[in-house]
């Protein structure tokens, strides 16, 4: 869905796991500009989250005034290929290989 706000145009999107209707809160939800770029990390055992798999993304965009990223938790699962699920075969996104000046929770990262 799209929507204007404060003379942007914004993006408004989100993936609900299980039952939707009976409460279960949503696999992942966001809200940015949709001039936006959106990079995604993917973190194993990261200390908010133990011994889970987190997506993170991160938004930068003309919009912020700063310029610094907003970090948008996208979704936490059990198992690395469910992140390789969602970020290959569901959103058509491009698998880049971990720097190795990342955090060592950083297993991949995505564009």
């Amino acid at each position: 869905m799209r929507a204007a706000y404060g003379g942007a145009q914004w993006e408004v999107g989100g993936s609900y796991g299980g039952d939707a209707v009976g409460g279960s809160p949503p696999s992942f939800f966001y809200l940015r500009p949709m001039d936006a770029l959106t990079t995604y990390a993917v973190y194993f055992n990261p200390s908010d989250y133990p011994e889970k798999y987190v997506v993170r993304g991160y938004v930068v965009s003309k919009e912020f005034p700063d310029g610094n990223p907003i970090i948008v938790p996208e979704m936490v699962v059990d198992s690395l290929q469910e992140c390789r699920e969602e970020m290959i075969l569901k959103r058509g996104l491009y698998h880049l290989n971990r720097n190795p000046d990342d955090d060592p929770c950083i297993v991949e990262v995505y564009l």
